[in-house]
C-alpha cells in the first residue's frame, strides 16, 4: 500500500465545476483557476487552508 492517496484533493465545488465545464462541451480545454486568501474570518487566530503545496508547485 504504498500508492499515494488523492481521494482528499478535492472537494464539492471542483466537482462541481469540472461537471460544468464537462457539460458545456469544454472537457478537452486546459482551465487555470486562482487562489486566494483575503483574512481569517470572525477575528479568528489560525486558518486551516489545503491545497497550498500543489499551488506552490
Amino acid at each position: 500500500m504504498d500508492r499515494l492517496n488523492l481521494t482528499m484533493l478535492t472537494d464539492f465545488y471542483e466537482i462541481t465545476m469540472a461537471n460544468g465545464y464537462f457539460q458545456s462541451g469544454l472537457k478537452e480545454k486546459i482551465a487555470y483557476f486562482d487562489m486566494f486568501f483575503r483574512k481569517v474570518p470572525d477575528n479568528g487566530g489560525f486558518a486551516i487552508m489545503a491545497g497550498v503545496h500543489q499551488m506552490i508547485q
